[in-house]
């Protein structure tokens, strides 16, 4: 990578500013803490490491890895739209797969960028920004092969709270400048859904209508991914809630450190707004996967803006495009099929393509920018 005086320097317009690309070069991976299983999967990892070829970009092995993932959740929304379908068994292997090459493929970016001597902060924020799409992907396969449309309240809560846990480690790490890994992390989050996928594939979806316990005739056996979710959360957000709670605490930027919950809240409660359309005219039982990506898709979007703001040093803006689609999809529930003469299933796919296509393209004039001003290539080798 240049130096911060290389000649081949360049700005080009784009979502950042120049002060933000400036500060950008000064940045420098932080991160402390190892999970359980990352430990057990690291000398894997090294020996995989050799089969890679040096010519080969380590953001283009990021972005490959999402692709397997966004293939196997493609397929799952094509053939189990509503969540309720029984997936087939060579689907969930398939999810399972490419599950598993997506964090080989991640685990591998890093260590092919060193080995290259290639890495840069461009690398960065393209592995966390496909880390961000990917958390929204993998949700929708878990819930579609654990047969959540059955409750689809609950499968926008596992979606949203899948979400909210990714937001709230990069909101710490805005906080301290370190982002803080826990025994119980990303890898383990993956090997269980690895194991959501591979219990499909022999026993069926039906496997999640059991009663896992006799006096508890409510419960199901697919209650505990939520429960779960929500237990191995709770330390991140036990201390995500000291960082923003100490007094005159300062976030990277040298603001305070609510700033980035403001933008979070804003988008939640027009989500919720939207959900509860959905809820009150029954288009969420009818179309629960859609509507779950329709709101999904802006939360990627602001989880990514966050990213851009720890690595820049700025503060992120509580205001911005990603808030027009949820309110979009509330009004559309709400009154579309009377005022407009647009269905539910319309107003969810206008939606969601609007979302994913104000996602990427804010993702890709990032990365064009960035690459610009620091000179590299972004799926190449300079």
């Amino acid at each position: 990578m240049p130096s911060p005086s290389s000649p081949s320097r360049r700005f080009i317009a784009g979502p950042l500013i120049e002060r933000q690309l400036r500060r950008l070069t000064q940045h420098k991976y932080n991160a402390c803490g190892s999970s359980l299983l990352e430990i057990v999967m690291q000398p894997l990892w090294r020996r995989l490491l050799c089969l890679v070829p040096m010519r080969a970009a380590p953001n283009a092995l990021t972005l490959t890895g999402l692709a397997f993932n966004a293939s196997s959740a493609g397929l799952m929304l094509w053939l189990c739209p509503d969540a309720r379908q029984n997936p087939p068994a060579w689907l969930c292997l398939y999810a399972a797969a490419a599950l598993f090459s997506y964090q080989t493929l991640d685990a591998l970016d890093g260590k092919q960028a060193r080995r290259t001597g290639t890495a840069s902060p461009l690398g960065e924020l393209f592995d966390h920004g496909c880390d961000a799409a990917n958390t929204l992907l993998l949700c929708l396969c878990v819930c579609i092969a654990a047969g959540f449309g059955e409750e689809p309240h609950l499968l926008l809560f596992m979606i949203g709270a899948a979400q909210t846990v990714f937001y709230a480690a990069h909101w710490l790490g805005y906080n301290s400048g370190r982002l803080q890994f826990g025994l119980v992390d990303v890898t383990e989050a993956q090997a269980a859904a690895m194991a959501v996928f591979l219990a499909t594939a022999f026993a069926g979806v039906g496997v999640w209508d059991l009663q896992p316990a006799a006096g508890l005739p409510w419960l199901r056996v697919r209650h505990c991914l939520p429960i779960s979710t929500v237990l191995a959360s709770a330390p991140l957000v036990c201390r995500l809630t000291v960082s923003v709670a100490t007094p005159g605490g300062l976030s990277v930027a040298g603001s305070g450190r609510l700033g980035p919950g403001l933008a979070w809240l804003a988008l939640s409660l027009l989500s919720a707004a939207a959900a509860g359309a959905a809820v009150s005219t029954g288009a969420l039982h009818r179309h629960p996967c859609l509507l779950a990506f329709a709101l999904g898709a802006p939360a990627v979007k602001t989880c990514q803006r966050l990213i851009i703001a720890q690595m820049t040093r700025s503060s992120i803006r509580t205001l911005d495009l990603c808030l027009v689609w949820p309110a979009l999809l509330a009004v559309g529930i709400g009154v579309g099929h009377w005022w407009l003469g647009l269905t539910e299933g319309q107003v969810g796919w206008g939606v969601s393509v609007a979302a994913a296509a104000d996602c990427a393209v804010y993702s890709g004039r990032v990365c064009r920018q960035i690459a610009a001003y620091l000179g590299v290539q972004v799926l190449r080798i300079s």
